[in-house]
C-alpha cells in the first residue's frame, strides 16, 4: 500500500487512516493493566483483551455484551421525548427500547418515571450525539481520530453511563474518551453522568443509583491522547493492522457521517 516515506501511496494520493476514540482507550486499558501488576492473571486478560481488540480493528462480527444491550436502549430513551415512550401494554409503568441483535430485536424495558428522573439530570439545551473527526499525524501520516460523545453544553463534554456495579471517580479519570472528546472540541470539562442498574433475564431494568463525576481539561492532554495514538498505530503496524485501518485517498472525500 505504502511505497515511500512521505505518506503517499503508489498513485500520489495521502494515506489517511482513521482510528476510533473507542479502540484507543480499549488499547489504553489493555496496555495500562500491565503497570498495575505482573502476575499471570493480568497477563492473560492483557493478550485476550488485545486479541479483542485486533478483531475489532479487523471488522470482524462483534456481538455486545447484555450489559452494553441495555446502555445502548438506556441512552437512545434519554433522547426522546415522552410522547415517543413505546409501552407492550396501554397504561403500563414499563416503556420499551428495542435493540438489534444478531437473532433479531430485542425489547429493553424501563419503569418511565426512572426514564423521565434520568432526562432530568441531562441540560435542556445538550447536543446530543456530537461527532468528532480530527486529524492528526503519526510517522509522516494522516490519522483521523474519530468519535461521538453522548452530548455537548456550552463548553463541555457529556457522557452517559450504566453500570451494573457501584462506581467512582477514579474509574473513568484515566479514560482517553473525555479527554480525547475535550480535545477534538476545544472544551474545558467534562461530566459522567453514571446510572447504576439490575435487571433480570427478561431485560427489565431498574435504576439503583445515579451519580456525575466531573473532569477538568488541563495542559498535557492533548499529548497524552497523541502519545497513545502513536503507539497504538505502531502496534498495528506491527500486527498487520495499518490496511484496515486505511480510510480513503485524496480523490475520495470524507464525510462525518461516514462512520
Amino acid at each position: 500500500m505504502i511505497t515511500n516515506k512521505a505518506g503517499y501511496d503508489e498513485f500520489g494520493n495521502p494515506v489517511i487512516w482513521r482510528v476510533n476514540v473507542t479502540w484507543l482507550e480499549s488499547y489504553r486499558r489493555a496496555v495500562d493493566m500491565l503497570y498495575q501488576d505482573d502476575s499471570e492473571e493480568t497477563a492473560i486478560k492483557h493478550e485476550k483483551a488485545m486479541e479483542e481488540l485486533k478483531q475489532q480493528v479487523l471488522g470482524k462480527p462483534f456481538v455486545p455484551s447484555d450489559a452494553m444491550y441495555v446502555g445502548s436502549a438506556f441512552d437512545s430513551l434519554l433522547q426522546k421525548q415522552p410522547f415517543e415512550f413505546q409501552r407492550h401494554i396501554e397504561g403500563s409503568e414499563w416503556i420499551y427500547e428495542y435493540v438489534k441483535t444478531p437473532h433479531g430485536e430485542l425489547p429493553i424495558n424501563f419503569r418511565e418515571d426512572a426514564i423521565r428522573e434520568a432526562i432530568k439530570k441531562l441540560p435542556e439545551r445538550m447536543t446530543h450525539q456530537v461527532k468528532f473527526l480530527f486529524p492528526t499525524t503519526w510517522d509522516r501520516y494522516v490519522v483521523h481520530l474519530s468519535g461521538i460523545a453522548d452530548g455537548m453544553y456550552g463548553v463541555g463534554i457529556i457522557e452517559n453511563k450504566t453500570t451494573g456495579r457501584p462506581k467512582s471517580y477514579i474509574d473513568y479519570v484515566h479514560s482517553l474518551q473525555w479527554k480525547a472528546y475535550c480535545m477534538m472540541s476545544n472544551s474545558r470539562k467534562a461530566r459522567y453522568n453514571v446510572w447504576q442498574v439490575q435487571y433480570d433475564s427478561t431485560f427489565h431494568v431498574d435504576v439503583v443509583k445515579f451519580d456525575y463525576y466531573e473532569y477538568l481539561y488541563y495542559e498535557e492532554l492533548g499529548e497524552e491522547v497523541n502519545r497513545y495514538l502513536r503507539d497504538f498505530m505502531t502496534w498495528c503496524k506491527y500486527n498487520d493492522l495499518l490496511d484496515p485501518l486505511e480510510e480513503r485517498t485524496a480523490s475520495k472525500p470524507f464525510l462525518l457521517t461516514d462512520y
